[in-house]
């Protein structure tokens, strides 16, 4: 053999290892719209990390944060072309891949934290294999928090709440239900276009958790906060059945286990943040206004109102009436 057919021999094996090398190597291609800096990117980023470290270079994770691709509703239908991969994003995502998802974020459903992690612990199995059903899935669930309504005016009741001008993202169908059954006409509009619609004076209310009004920087077009807690907000992470399938099983297992872990930290780290949130809108001017006896009534009345109208829509009276069992036995049994 030739010198010339040697050095052939050896760039021709060079090519075949790299050739090798790159196609066991699967690129997740992953957004969320929490900005770049927030709390949940920066978790999701450690996340990340550890994911590639451990799978030895065949996971590579590219993360679009801040919504640069778009609402959810984008991300959503990247995901089904298979421009994206993978979304961390709130129950408004969710609910256009899986609408089951959204009980969880029934107005005045759970009185804390723990009724909501013992019903959803509960119903874990059904959720996974809802969403395996419609090609995703799961990876963790990771909140986004207590909602409160936040506005320009101080509002109390839901009769000052109809006078304003309230904001309703497009695709949250729990909030517009609510709306609906509360007599209140939102003003429709993408996250990305609230700042914007608080300073030029579209909309003058707006329902929020605390940390998320901080990272999003609304509260600097705020002044008052209902002391009510509407709901508490929920979110996950999601990878296609598609993507998921592409990785080998020990890769699989490694990004199960791994994101189970930050998910888990994830959550209490959000808790934690939304209450040092709560504390820096006071230090910040953001006035809570107590509610009345009388007023609580109305918005559990109103609550009850959305459950109903809601079954057959987004899910089914037996799911409804097994999560309000659940909660009913956490306050019964298990939470004493």
């Amino acid at each position: 053999m030739t010198v010339l057919m040697k050095r052939a021999c050896v760039v021709l094996l060079v090519f075949l290892v790299l050739s090798a090398v790159l196609q066991g190597k699967t690129v997740i291609k992953m957004a969320t719209l929490a900005p770049s800096d927030s709390t949940w990117t920066n978790m999701m980023k450690q996340m990340i990390k550890e994911v590639m470290d451990k799978s030895g270079g065949e996971i590579e994770f590219k993360l679009y944060p801040g919504g640069v691709l778009g609402d959810e509703r984008d991300m959503v239908r990247r995901m089904q072309i298979g421009q994206l991969h993978a979304c961390a994003m709130t129950s408004v995502g969710l609910s256009i891949i899986q609408k089951e998802s959204l009980i969880f974020q029934l107005p005045l459903m759970f009185e804390n934290y723990q009724e909501l992690d013992y019903a959803r612990d509960k119903l874990l199995e059904r959720m996974e294999t809802a969403f395996v059903q419609r090609g995703y899935v799961l990876l963790g669930w990771g909140d986004v928090g207590p909602a409160y309504l936040f506005s320009r005016r101080r509002i109390q009741s839901k009769e000052d709440v109809r006078k304003r001008k309230v904001w309703g993202w497009v695709d949250d169908q729990i909030a517009m239900a609510l709306y609906k059954e509360a007599g209140i006409t939102p003003i429709p509009l993408s996250i990305s276009e609230v700042l914007t619609s608080l300073q030029t004076g579209v909309i003058d209310t707006v329902p929020s958790t605390p940390l998320a009004c901080v990272a999003l920087q609304w509260f600097n077009r705020l002044d008052y906060m209902i002391d009510l807690p509407l709901s508490i907000s929920v979110g996950a992470t999601v990878i296609t059945q598609k993507s998921f399938d592409r990785l080998s099983p020990e890769s699989r297992e490694i990004l199960i286990l791994t994101a189970k872990k930050y998910h888990q930290s994830m959550t209490q780290k959000i808790r934690e943040e939304n209450d040092k949130s709560l504390v820096t809108l006071q230090n910040n001017g953001i006035e809570m206004t107590p509610v009345s006896e009388e007023t609580r009534q109305d918005w559990e009345s109103i609550a009850l109102g959305v459950r109903k109208n809601l079954v057959g829509k987004l899910y089914s009276q037996s799911l409804l009436d097994e999560l309000i069992r659940l909660v009913q036995e956490y306050r019964s049994d298990v939470g004493r």
